[in-house]
C-alpha cells in the first residue's frame, strides 16, 4: 500500500555473509536489504523495517530517520538499496518482516510503499543462556549478603560473583 510515487522493488533477509537466509540462531547477525525506486524526484527517502512475532505483535522496528541516516535525494527512475544490519537477539520462534518506504519519522504523513509480512523467518536457541520471551536483553546477576546484614551492601564483581546473560527465576 502507499501513494506509489516510489516503490519497493525487492526485499531480502540475508545472513551476515550476504546469502538469503530464513533461519537464525539467537544472537546471530542478519541483514535486511530493501531495493526501491522513485517515479519522480524524491527528497530524502526513509526506509524502515518491523519484526513481528507469530501472533502479530510488534517486536522491533526502526528506520533510517530514527537511526540518523540521511539518504540522498532521488531523481525520477533512480534505483537505490538500503541495508540494515541487526543482531537477532530474539527468543526462539517464528517472525515476519515488514518494510516501508516513506518520508520523515514514520509512514503516517507520506507513505510511498509498504510491504506487510513480506518474509517469514525463524529464530532458534543459540549458545547464550536460556531466557523466556521474545527479547534477549543483556542482564547481569549476583548473589551476596542482604543489604544491612553483616558484610552486606554493594556486591563486588569478580569470578563467581556475576553472571552475564538473561536471568530466569521465580522473582525474575
Amino acid at each position: 500500500s502507499g501513494s506509489g510515487e516510489a516503490e519497493i522493488e525487492s526485499v531480502e533477509l540475508l545472513s551476515a555473509e550476504g546469502t538469503p537466509c530464513r533461519a537464525f540462531l539467537d544472537g546471530e547477525e542478519a541483514r535486511v536489504q530493501v531495493v526501491f525506486c522513485s517515479h519522480g524526484e524524491m527528497p530524502c527517502p526513509t526506509v524502515g523495517f518491523l519484526l513481528r512475532d507469530v501472533k502479530g505483535n510488534d517486536v522491533f522496528g526502526t528506520n533510517t530517520f530514527h537511526l540518523g541516516l540521511t539518504a540522498p535525494d532521488l531523481a525520477a527512475g533512480e534505483i537505490r538499496t538500503c541495508e540494515f544490519r541487526v543482531t537477532m537477539a530474539l527468543g526462539a520462534g517464528r517472525y515476519t518482516l515488514t518494510v516501508a518506504l516513506h518520508t520523515g519519522l514514520d509512514h503516517v504523513a507520506c507513505n510511498y510503499d509498504w510491504w506487510d509480512k513480506v518474509l517469514a523467518f525463524e529464530v532458534f536457541p543459540g549458545r547464550r543462556s536460556f531466557f523466556a520471551g521474545v527479547a534477549s536483553l543483556p542482564v547481569e546477576g549476583a548473589f551476596g549478603p542482604a543489604a544491612g546484614a553483616e558484610g552486606g551492601g554493594d556486591l563486588p564483581s569478580g569470578p563467581g560473583r556475576s553472571v552475564a546473560g538473561p536471568v530466569v527465576g521465580r522473582d525474575a
